[in-house]
């Protein structure tokens, strides 16, 4: 097998970057602890997605996480898992091809900066609901203004269970999520 250069459609595209090209195949070895593969994205015709992670002769050592720049998130994802996220096409860096890497686990990875990015939150920007994953049981959520005043507060939440926002007016808020000893706090924009 041979590298394959991605061919560009009008429709959705997804491909690796590698030596400044697009492909869809590259032979290579597996990843290494650090290395970070960036993946080209474009043309995106909705506002939600999912990545869906299937591995093959995988080390089950390593652990592999999205990078998403524009939502600033380091997410672990393993194979039969999704990876949900949404696109503003009104929003550059939204909507930017260049959005998204794979980044293989680092042992110097500290535990607080893998804590700081276990939670994840989508759509974001919300309009009526939102979702937290990353939840391993049941957490606590909390919501605040920009002011620090708590404007909504769960207990017992699921992972990925449908957070209603509908009543919240529109702006930026803080979402608290807290699992055990876990806590990660993300701003969400409510439309």
């Amino acid at each position: 097998m041979t590298d394959a250069g991605k061919m560009g459609n009008s429709g959705e595209n997804i491909a690796l970057i590698s030596n400044n090209q697009l492909l869809s195949i590259e032979q290579r070895q597996l990843p290494t602890q650090a290395e970070e593969l960036p993946l080209f994205v474009n043309n995106y015709q909705n506002e939600n997605y999912v990545f869906y992670l299937e591995t093959e002769q995988w080390d089950e050592n390593l652990t592999i996480f999205i990078k998403d720049a524009y939502a600033d998130e380091l997410t672990p994802i393993e194979a039969g898992e999704e990876y949900v996220f949404n696109v503003d096409s009104g929003i550059a860096d939204s909507s930017s091809p260049f959005r998204f890497s794979l980044v293989f686990n680092d042992e110097t990875f500290s535990d607080d900066a893998f804590e700081e990015q276990t939670f994840s939150i989508y759509p974001n920007p919300a309009k009526e609901q939102f979702f937290v994953s990353g939840i391993k049981a049941t957490a606590e959520v909390s919501i605040t203004n920009l002011m620090g005043q708590e404007v909504m507060s769960l207990t017992n939440v699921n992972n990925q269970e449908s957070l209603n926002v509908a009543s919240l007016s529109s702006g930026i808020y803080l979402v608290s999520v807290k699992e055990g000893e876990l806590e990660s706090t993300i701003k969400i924009i409510k439309e």
